[in-house]
């Protein structure tokens, strides 16, 4: 493996601190039990432990991301939490009220 110049590197580090802030911008909900947080995993029937779980999942990920030697590690199980933080309510629902793709019935309109 060869060195990285010095833009590389600041441009690696920014890539990880956008990750991680992204990650972590959620924690609170999760861990509070905000509102949104608890209907949506109540929706799904993964209240109040998917909650818990997939919030020290992302804490997790966000320390791999910042410790060099295990990066490629924390984005892994970042791109594996992918499908978890995008957990919505269902867009046939009667409180979905923006224009959408579901996957059942193509384009929906409000």
């Amino acid at each position: 493996m060869h060195p990285r110049s010095r833009a590389q590197q600041i441009a690696s580090w920014l890539c990880r601190l956008l990750a991680v802030g992204i990650l972590l911008q959620t924690l609170f909900f999760k861990f509070t039990g905000a509102e949104e947080s608890r209907y949506i995993f109540t929706t799904v029937g993964l209240e109040p432990w998917g909650r818990y779980a997939s919030g020290v999942a992302e804490l997790i990920a966000a320390g791999l991301l910042l410790t060099p030697r295990l990066v490629w590690a924390g984005a892994l199980l970042a791109l594996g939490l992918w499908p978890v933080r995008s957990l919505r309510i269902s867009p046939c629902s009667e409180s979905w009220s923006r224009t959408t793709v579901d996957c059942c019935s193509g384009w929906r309109s409000w």
